[in-house]
């Protein structure tokens, strides 16, 4: 009782020192946990998405290359005499009256909806015939969630208007939709109508996105008799496995976030021990006088383990209520960038998983439990004697620091070695990235002195009485200025590898860009064309004085089979702008190469199917006329997401596909020519036809836009580690002008002033930020490199040019000189308003 009494009475006395331990470890575990309810409430939405979609639907007959014509269910239905399928029309549109929120249209057969969705059963029993029918006999009429209508003030009877970009369709509410739980908030993102008007609205003709089917399993005659009465080219596919394939082409995405939280949580794992250490130093006189009437080295232990655990769980809850407030925030980011890059999803799910919220406090509370074992081994071994040494502690921690300094040389080189091992896990590759990042910081503080005792000659001649005894002050407490710097270097480590992740990204994403975009005009067809572009438009492009020549190809996606989400580029001759990872002809002969049944693919492409130079080249390809087996000549870099890309020539594909179609233009314009102003003008003069028309430069600028959104959690987890670090520094100065208290005042007494006083804490600060930022310059610069090189092929399979931006590296040594100081203007205040008697009575 009395241990524990010695333990609240602390934190009592030092309410600063108790508050910057739990506020590290909230801010941890707040990132980890934020990061958690985003990827969770993704998985969520996108299972109670898919569930609504899909229903009680087994499986799925889907077109390899889009929407499939309604043709085949007619011969399902007659033919086979087949009842248990029903079609589908799917779309997506933003909603002004939603304040442009993005909507997912459902278009299906009300009739043959019986068994699979079921939403008609949310209606009002009175009025479901009445809606239906309207469904049907009324052009322009849809369904909408109740929820939504009631939030927007929309009723029965009013028009919405949906923006499809180039075009706005008008349509009417026939019917309000509501569901209990889950249900309801998916039905919040869904406009529901009849197949007809789904392929009105989208143009889609007679064609159906895809028919479900309800199979069971054992049932193979079944469906094997649908199988044969198909085309070549449409599929039968289990909906789970469809759904699985499309849901993990995020899953790199969301782990590299919640990678880059643990960093933050790695930080205040040294900021808990700077915490815990000084409390131990700073009772070591009570813990020597407790060790000398009688009580245990165990109990000293477990006294400042059950401390930490106690702080821990407060930091802890408080870590999960901050978390589920950011969370709110990395939501949306999240979301947003998944229905950027991978497949539209709108999330409205405001997912917090029981299980993430464990994984997060489990992971607060232990790293606070491992950052407090060696304070509390070091508790455990003084001696009555040597507790009363004000120099144990320290004399101490210089002996270990050249071990402390190989140990840490010794886990860097392994995660290294992990690194450089052949894999393509991404979970390997961050824990070789994590174990780098550890040995660096166990390398610091042994730095932090040889550095110190190397500039010292010089500082003293820079520096007055007060600027030497600053920078004598950091090695002569080193067991606390030490973990500071270390903490603050890995922020900084943090900032300058993301830093100049992102810039390289940046920068190889422009040069692609300069080199794909080459138009100065792109037109491009809508996706409403069946056909493609118009041939007379062109024609009539070609005969445009403005026009010096003109580029058409034929864009194609594969969206089922074993090539799903893969591009299909069908051009009339291979660019020169490619960049090879590898090839397997004679450059200048490739368009010859190319017309003799040979394709190359995307890098993206190639790492999905495991392609490598010589060994499994070749690609199969389901088509009208069935397999057709083609040879990879050379993988190129590239920056489609999804499955990549395949490029063929257009006499090759024609070959094959019987397909004369156009879907893009690229449009050179002569010298002088405005490209926004032709743009305005072929935009009105083409403005009936189903056509984008948009300039390079404003292609360019989506892109970066979209490049910057991406991105900009990363920054924010990025901001956030340094605020954590921040911390850290703070919270040591405080402890060490707190330790020094004695001192300080007998200086004080002696004649020096409180300016004096400021300078020798800010400068000391300063030298400590100074420290940090150029220690952060080469683990910062082999971080960016780990993450550029090794992260970024694993996750994203994309092979990125590095890029050094000095200004960055500056920008890192300022920040960690900034952020050191700012750090010691409280401390410095505080001190200076300390009462001199007092402060000359201590010990």
């Amino acid at each position: 009782m009395s241990l524990t009494k010695a333990s609240f009475g602390y934190f009592k006395t030092h309410p600063f020192q108790t508050l910057m331990h739990i506020l590290g470890i909230a801010l941890g575990v707040a990132l980890v946990i934020s990061i958690d309810i985003a990827n969770s409430s993704v998985e969520k939405s996108f299972q109670l998405s898919t569930e609504s979609m899909t229903g009680k639907t087994t499986h799925q007959i889907v077109g390899l290359y889009g929407a499939i014509d309604q043709s085949i269910y007619i011969r399902l239905r007659t033919e086979l005499g087949f009842r248990d399928c029903a079609p589908v029309v799917v779309g997506h549109t933003r909603v002004s009256e939603f304040d442009d929120m993005e909507m997912r249209i459902l278009g299906v057969d009300p009739f043959a909806e019986t068994g699979f969705r079921g939403y008609t059963g949310s209606l009002d029993r009175q009025v479901s015939i009445d809606v239906l029918s309207s469904l049907l006999l009324t052009p322009g009429s849809v369904m909408i969630a109740k929820s939504q209508a009631d939030k927007f003030g929309l009723k029965q009877g009013d028009n919405l208007v949906l923006d499809f970009g180039d075009r706005s369709v008008s349509v009417t509410i026939h019917g309000l939709m509501q569901n209990q739980g889950d249900n309801n908030q998916v039905l919040s993102s869904m406009i529901y109508t009849d197949i007809s008007t789904a392929q009105e609205i989208l143009e889609l003709e007679n064609r159906l996105s895809h028919i479900d089917l309800i199979i069971d399993p054992s049932d193979h005659i079944s469906l094997e008799k649908i199988r044969k009465t198909l085309p070549t080219h449409i599929n039968v596919v289990p909906a789970a496995k469809r759904s699985n394939s499309i849901r993990q082409m995020s899953k790199s995405f969301e782990f590299n976030l919640m990678a880059f939280s643990m960093l933050a949580l790695l930080v205040g794992m040294f900021l808990i021990y700077n915490s815990v250490s000084f409390s131990v130093v700073q009772r070591r006189k009570l813990i020597g006088i407790l060790r000398a009437i009688g009580v245990t080295r165990q109990e000293v232990f477990f006294r400042i383990i059950k401390e930490t655990f106690f702080l821990a769980l407060i930091g802890t809850i408080l870590g999960i209520l901050l978390g589920i407030a950011l969370g709110t925030l990395t939501v949306k980011m999240v979301g947003q960038t998944v229905s950027d890059f991978y497949f539209v999803l709108t999330v409205t799910q405001f997912h917090i998983s029981p299980l993430g919220l464990l994984k997060g406090a489990s992971l607060g509370i232990l790293a606070s439990l491992s950052a407090a074992i060696f304070p509390a081994l070091e508790a455990n071994r003084i001696q009555p004697a040597e507790a009363m040494s004000r120099s144990y502690m320290e004399t101490r921690t210089h002996l270990w620091l050249p071990k402390v300094f190989v140990l840490g040389s010794i886990i860097s080189i392994t995660g290294l070695v992990i690194l450089a091992f052949p894999s393509k896990s991404i979970h390997i590759g961050f824990t070789g990235t994590a174990l780098v990042m550890i040995g660096v910081s166990f390398c610091v503080p042994f730095l932090t002195v040889v550095l110190i005792r190397i500039l010292l000659p010089v500082l003293s001649r820079i520096f007055d009485i007060t600027g030497k005894m600053a920078v004598g002050n950091i090695p002569r407490s080193i067991s606390r200025t030490g973990v500071s710097i270390a903490a603050l270097t890995i922020a900084v480590c943090v900032f300058i590898g993301i830093g100049l992740m992102i810039e390289s990204f940046k920068q190889s994403l422009i040069r692609w860009v300069d080199d794909q975009i080459q138009g100065d005009i792109q037109i491009s067809s809508s996706g409403r064309s069946r056909d493609g572009l118009d041939q007379e438009l062109v024609t009539g492009l070609k005969m445009l004085p403005t026009v010096e020549r003109l580029n058409a190809y034929y864009l194609n996606e594969i969206t089922s089979g074993l090539y799903a989400n893969t591009i299909l580029f069908v051009v009339d001759k291979p660019s020169s702008q490619y960049r090879w990872l590898w090839f397997d002809f004679n450059e200048n002969q490739l368009n010859e190469i190319m017309d003799n049944s040979a394709v190359i693919v995307s890098e993206t492409f190639a790492r999905h199917h495991n392609i490598e130079k010589g060994k499994n080249a070749e690609i199969s390809l389901e088509t009208p006329r069935g397999k057709v087996n083609l040879k990879i000549v050379g993988v190129f870099s590239d920056f489609f997401v999804k499955g990549g890309r395949i490029i063929m020539k257009k006499q090759l594909y024609q070959s094959i596909w019987s397909d004369y179609r156009i879907s893009n233009i690229e449009l050179f314009l002569n010298p002088g020519i405005d490209a926004e102003k032709l743009v305005l003008k072929l935009q009105n003069k083409f403005a009936d036809l189903p056509v984008k028309i948009r300039s390079q430069d404003f292609i360019k600028k989506q892109i970066m836009t979209l490049f910057d959104r991406t991105f900009a959690i990363t920054m924010a987890l990025q901001i956030l580690s340094a605020v954590v670090a921040f911390i850290g520094v703070l919270n040591t100065i405080m402890s060490l002008m707190h330790e020094r208290h004695h001192e300080i005042g007998i200086l004080r007494a002696n004649g020096l002033t409180v300016g004096q006083l400021w300078k020798m804490i800010l400068v000391e600060s300063g030298i400590m930020g100074l420290l940090a930022g150029l220690f952060s310059i080469l683990p910062g610069l082999l971080l960016a490199w780990i993450l550029v090189v090794v992260i970024n092929k694993r996750s994203f399979g994309w092979t990125l040019e590095f890029h050094t931006d000095p200004w960055i590296l500056f920008q890192a040594v300022l920040l960690a000189i900034t952020a050191a100081v700012i750090a010691g203007i409280y401390p410095a205040f505080k001190t200076g308003k300390m009462d001199l008697i007092n402060a000359i009575r201590t010990e």
